[in-house]
């Protein structure tokens, strides 16, 4: 009897030891399962946290390059056209074809109503009327001359102005481009003005003979540059939006 109750004592004792041991082992595997879980999910809460910084700084910079771009394609646009304007107005004060009644031939009274007429500036009518007749038709010449210089030098002020304000948005080769061909400008002008106060000389004529030769191949190559680029402008638009 007593040996019987050793053994039986035995054998629970060593069922309790064994549930013991693998109630321990349960609690480690939570245990365990619980810090892995809380540590994965700090890890990719800190991951999303980076990922969506990444995310921002990457659109803060698709902003930045989209305003860039936005910005040197309108100012190579008003560069082109306040060059254009002062091409022509350049063109204008070197060549012109002017048509207006013939003076020599009015009365006195007649020249008085067609001053009026043409709302020519004062100090203008003043040195048509005293030119006299025989002359008339020359002094009025002289003062669309002068317009056209005036001109032409508010173009070129305004459209280097332009590229001066805004050349920071514009690539340097582009906006050297624009200055060498507002040069060229500056040259004819000055030419035109010298030749207009009797102070011509071989540097006039050179300026001239430049312009006309050299002027048009001006055009068409910075044409051609700012074309080029424009459309570089356009691709970078169309790869941004898609």
């Amino acid at each position: 009897m007593i040996a019987f109750l050793y053994l039986l004592g035995s054998a629970i004792g060593g069922g309790i030891i064994t549930l013991g041991l693998a109630s321990i082992g349960a609690v480690g595997d939570r245990l365990f399962g619980h810090l892995l879980k809380r540590n994965a999910a700090k890890f990719e809460s800190k991951l999303e946290g980076e990922i969506e910084e990444l995310k921002a700084s990457l659109n803060r910079l698709g902003d930045r390059s989209s305003r860039s771009n936005e910005r040197e394609y309108n100012a190579i646009v008003a560069a082109w056209e306040g060059y254009v304007e002062a091409y022509l107005a350049t063109q204008n004060c070197v060549a012109r074809l002017d048509e207006h009644s013939d003076l020599e031939g009015m009365g006195d009274n007649e020249l008085e109503e067609w001053l009026t007429d043409v709302e020519l500036p004062k100090q203008a009518a003043k040195m048509v009327r005293e030119a006299g007749r025989g002359k008339r038709n020359s002094a009025y010449g002289r003062f669309l001359q002068w317009k056209a210089m005036n001109a032409a030098l508010k173009a070129h002020w305004e459209a280097r102005q332009i590229v001066r304000k805004q050349g920071i948005f514009i690539p340097r080769d582009l906006e050297n481009q624009f200055l060498a061909a507002l040069d060229q400008f500056s040259r004819m002008i000055a030419a035109v003005r010298a030749d207009y106060g009797a102070r011509g000389t071989d540097l006039t004529f050179n300026a001239m003979d430049e312009f006309f030769k050299d002027g048009p191949k001006v055009y068409e190559a910075l044409k051609d540059a700012a074309r080029n680029r424009l459309m570089y402008q356009e691709l970078s638009k169309a790869l941004v939006k898609s």
